[in-house]
C-alpha cells in the first residue's frame, strides 16, 4: 500500500487571491482545563464531553492496525474511515462488498469487524475504503505530476484545467476523494475527468484559489549605502543589521547585532509577529509571520554535536537559509534551516529563550500528535496567530494538498499532506502554533482557501523533516 504521506511536489499554474479578515473572538485561558471550558463555549458542553470518548475510541481502533516497515498504518479492506459528527461522537464506516482474498494472499482485518458490533446506531457502510480512497489521492497527485510536464510543454488544453484546481482532500465523511475548481462547470469537470484524472471516487466542489498567510508591509528604503562598514564592496543599513560581502578585506564589527546578548535576551512566545525584510526597488518589504512552537534541532548525522534549541516558523515566509529574523524590528536571530516544497512548509530558527506560553497564558504542551490519522475529520482544533489571535473550529480532513507559489523561485507546486480546517485566519498568520484542546501540538499555519478555511501543517512531519523534538 502505498503511504498516505508520501511526498510529492508539482509545478502547478494557479491564481492567488486576498483574504478578508475573519476570525473568531479571543478567548483567556491560564492552562489546560481553562482551554477545554473555552472549547465548551465554542463547541458546546455535549459535543466537547462526547469528543472525548470518540478521541479515545478512535485510537483504540487506530491501535488495532500494524504499520509497515516505514512506519506507515496499515488499513483493513473493511476501513471506511471515521469521523467526529456535530454531536461530538464517533462514526466508524464499513466498507462494503469487500473481498477479503487479495492478490499475494489473504488481508487480515485486524479484528476491525469486531468493531461493527459494539455500538451499531454510530456505524455506516459506505462504497470504498479508506486505503482506496488514499490510493486514488496519491495517483491523482502522481498523474498532476506528469500532466502539468504538458502543460510546460505547450498542452494549453492540459494547462487550463491545471491552472483551475484550488485544492484535493480525501473527505471521508462523503466517502470521495473532493477536487476544488475555481470555475464550476460541466465543461472543465469533463476536461479535467478527460485530460487530467478519472476515477468513480472522485466528485468536484467550487472552491476559491489558496493563498499564503504571511503579511506584507511597505516602507521607502533608505540612502544606499549607509558607509559604516568600513567601505565594504556592499553593506546593508547597519543601523538595523550589518551584512557586508567583503567580509575579508572589509571586516566588520557585528557583535552589535549578532552578539549573544543581542539573540538571545528578549523572551520569544508562540504567535509572537516575526519578520523578515527585502529590497524590491526603492521599497522595502516587511513579510511578516508568526512564532510557531519551541523545539530542540538534533545536528544530521554526518555531523554529530549538541542539539540546538529554539523555534519552528513557515518556510514561506522565511525561505532563505541565513535569513535576519527580526522581533519589533530589531534583529534576534537567523533562519537555520528552511524547507518550502511538495511535502513540507517549515523553517528552523536558532534562539535560546523561546517559552511555550500562549498569547492568553495558557502553556502549549509538548505532546505531539503523532501522525495525520490521528486527525479526525469533525475534531475541534485551535489555533493562534499573530494578526487573528486565536481562532477555533474544526477539522475538515486530514489528507489534502492546495497549490502554492514558491517565493523564490516562482514556481507552482502541490503542498501535500497538509490538515484542513474551518478556521478562518488572515495574512501575517503564517507559522502560528495549532494545537487541540487538550494542549496537544498539532502543526502551524500554512494557508487557506479564500473565506472558508485554513490548512496546516503537521507538527508530526516537521519533527520528522527538521529532526527536532518538542520540549
Amino acid at each position: 500500500m502505498k503511504s498516505m504521506m508520501k511526498k510529492t511536489a508539482t509545478l502547478l499554474m494557479v491564481c492567488v487571491l486576498s483574504l478578508a479578515p475573519l476570525g473568531m473572538m479571543p478567548v483567556y485561558a491560564a492552562d489546560v482545563s481553562d482551554m477545554q471550558a473555552d472549547a465548551k463555549e465554542l463547541f458546546g458542553v455535549e459535543f466537547v464531553l462526547n469528543e472525548q470518548q470518540a478521541l479515545e475510541e478512535a485510537g483504540n481502533i487506530l491501535d488495532m492496525f500494524p504499520t509497515n516497515r516505514l512506519g506507515y498504518t496499515v488499513f483493513p479492506a473493511a476501513f471506511g474511515g471515521m469521523y467526529i459528527n456535530s454531536d461530538g461522537n464517533l462514526v466508524v464506516l464499513f466498507a462494503e462488498n469487500v473481498d477479503s482474498e487479495v492478490e499475494g494472499g489473504h488481508r487480515s482485518d485486524y479484528g476491525f469487524r469486531g468493531v461493527l458490533f459494539q455500538n451499531p446506531q454510530l456505524q455506516r457502510y459506505v462504497e470504498f475504503s479508506y486505503s482506496d480512497l488514499n490510493e486514488v489521492f496519491e495517483r491523482l497527485v502522481e498523474t498532476l505530476n506528469e500532466r502539468n510536464e504538458l502543460a510546460i510543454s505547450g498542452r494549453m488544453s492540459i494547462c487550463r484545467y491545471q491552472q483551475n484546481i484550488t485544492f484535493a482532500s480525501v473527505d471521508v465523511q462523503a466517502n470521495r476523494v473532493l477536487i476544488g475548481l475555481e470555475v464550476y462547470s460541466e465543461e472543465m469537470i469533463e476536461g479535467f475527468r478527460r485530460y487530467i484524472f478519472d476515477s468513480p471516487m472522485i466528485v468536484f466542489e467550487q472552491r476559491e484559489p489558496s493563498i499564503l498567510f504571511y503579511g506584507v508591509v511597505y516602507e521607502p528604503y533608505p540612502n544606499m549605502p549607509p558607509f559604516c562598514c568600513n567601505n565594504a564592496d556592499i553593506c546593508f543599513n547597519c543601523d538595523i543589521e550589518c551584512d557586508c560581502v567583503d567580509m575579508v578585506n572589509s571586516p566588520c564589527d557585528c557583535s552589535e547585532f549578532y552578539g549573544i546578548d543581542a539573540l538571545f535576551s528578549q523572551a520569544v512566545n508562540p504567535a509572537n509577529m516575526i519578520e523578515r525584510w527585502e529590497t524590491r526597488g526603492v521599497t522595502r518589504h516587511w513579510f511578516e509571520g508568526s512564532v510557531g512552537f519551541r523545539v530542540a534541532q538534533r545536528p544530521p548525522s554526518h555531523m554529530p554535536g549538541p542539539s540546538t534549541v529554539g523555534f519552528i516558523t513557515a518556510a514561506h515566509v522565511f525561505p532563505h537559509r541565513n535569513d535576519n529574523v527580526y522581533l519589533n524590528r530589531s534583529v534576534i536571530g537567523r533562519v537555520d534551516d528552511s524547507v518550502f516544497n511538495g511535502a513540507m512548509d517549515a523553517a528552523f530558527v536558532a534562539h535560546n529563550n523561546v517559552t511555550n506560553t500562549l498569547p492568553n497564558g495558557a502553556t502549549l504542551g509538548t505532546h505531539v500528535v503523532p501522525s495525520n490519522n490521528n486527525f479526525i475529520q469533525g475534531q475541534s482544533i485551535m489555533a493562534f496567530g499573530q494578526r487573528t489571535q486565536f481562532a477555533g473550529g474544526t477539522i475538515l480532513n486530514n489528507n489534502a494538498m492546495l497549490p502554492v507559489i514558491h517565493p523564490i523561485t516562482g514556481n507552482r507546486f502541490y503542498l501535500s499532506g497538509m490538515v484542513n480546517t474551518n478556521m478562518r485566519m488572515v495574512g501575517g498568520d503564517s507559522g502560528g502554533p495549532v494545537f487541540t484542546p487538550v494542549m496537544h501540538t498539532a502543526g502551524i499555519i500554512t494557508g487557506g482557501i479564500a473565506g472558508t478555511s485554513i490548512f496546516f501543517t503537521p507538527a508530526h512531519r516537521i519533527m520528522r523533516d527538521l529532526r527536532a523534538e518538542r520540549f
